[in-house]
Parts: structure tokens; sequence; C-alpha cells
């Protein structure tokens, strides 16, 4: 008990005590704001309003370009990040049709 109240000292609340990865929960969009599907009273809702699958989706793409960029920050690190140069694209011959 006393090695527990050592390491306690000072950090009464839970969130002092928590480290960063467990603290990104916080910060962690739940449920974004969405329209009620059932104000209109039935009527046909506006295809431009975002659904739960275009909320799934934007939260993949987020989730997915936070790996990407944690990535490049580790090749960059690493020292192992390259850049490809865009090669430039063959003239084409003036008498070759389109085969």
């Amino acid at each position: 008990k006393q090695w527990y109240q050592r390491r306690v000292r000072g950090r009464k609340r839970i969130i002092d005590r928590q480290n960063e990865y467990q603290q990104r929960f916080r910060n962690m969009l739940i449920s974004p704001a969405r329209a009620d599907v059932f104000a209109d009273g039935g009527k046909t809702p506006d295809p431009n309003m975002r659904t739960y699958s275009d909320v799934m989706k934007e939260s993949r793409m987020a989730k997915d370009q936070h790996e990407i960029r944690s990535q490049i920050s580790e090749k960059r690190k690493e020292g192992t990040l390259s850049v490809v140069p865009e090669q430039p694209k063959k003239k084409r011959r003036w008498d070759v049709g389109n085969a």
C-alpha cells in the first residue's frame, strides 16, 4: 500500500494519473449531430443530409488519415522517407492513333 501512496501522491484525480493514450477517448467524437428523420412527420428526408453511413465513412477516413500521418512521421524520424519524383508523361506521336 505504501508504494501506491507514493506513486499517487499529488495526483488525486483519475484524469491526472492517465497517460496520453488513456485520455484519447475524451477527444473522440461519439456521435456527430444528425438531422431527425421523423421531425417532418414522415416526409422523405433531404438526400443531402448526413446519414449514419456517411458519419461512419467520415470516421473511418479520419482514422486512416491519422494512421498514414503517423506512419509518415515514423519514417521521417527513421530517415527512410523518400520522395518519389513524378515522371513526366511521354509525348504522344502525331502519327499514332488511339490504339
